[in-house]
């Protein structure tokens, strides 16, 4: 009974030493699938996304929370950016930059503005009254699939923005 007890044990642990090797060569070919995974995504890099567009008419009278349509485009890969909505809507989750530039017509009042991501606030634009006074931010973040990025008005201002002169920017940095 002793021998018998034996033999099990030991075709048993031949059996777990079988099984151990292959675990470690499936572990091996996992290792080897995402190295040749991860050397493919390198080679094809990230997708060009990119847009740049200019508010080419004079903007006055501008209502709260109003979205600043920048109609002329000059780089829009991708096609993320609706010159005719003003808004950047994000194709890949990722890491991307926005840049934005306002400038004062010289009216009576200050220019506010903000650069919106959904409904968070990410960065604040000001100009002051004086004539063609700017204001630039940049601004970095992570965006979903779908998220939408644009530059609205802060606070009502009769008073408005000179055609020409004004930009929105952006770019994936790097996709998730």
């Amino acid at each position: 009974m002793l021998q018998r007890v034996q033999t099990k044990t030991t075709h048993q642990s031949n059996v777990i030493e079988v099984l151990r090797q292959k675990i470690v060569a499936v572990e091996r070919s996992e290792d080897n699938l995402k190295n040749a995974l991860s050397v493919e995504k390198r080679a094809a890099g990230d997708p060009v996304v990119a847009f740049t567009a200019t508010r080419l008419g004079n903007l006055t009278n501008i209502p709260i929370y109003h979205t600043i349509v920048f109609e002329q485009v000059g780089v829009n890969e991708h096609n993320a950016y609706n010159s005719n909505t003003g808004v950047f809507t994000c194709p890949y989750d990722g890491l991307y930059e926005f840049a934005s530039t306002i400038v004062s017509a010289g009216e009576q009042s200050n220019l506010n503005f903000q650069m919106m991501k959904g409904s968070a606030s990410i960065a604040f634009l000001h100009a002051t009254l004086y004539e063609y006074d700017m204001g630039t931010q940049v601004a970095v973040t992570h965006c979903n699939k779908g998220e939408q990025v644009l530059i609205r008005q802060a606070t009502h201002s009769r008073f408005g923005l000179p055609g020409g002169f004004c930009t929105f920017s952006g770019h994936l940095i790097h996709m998730y």
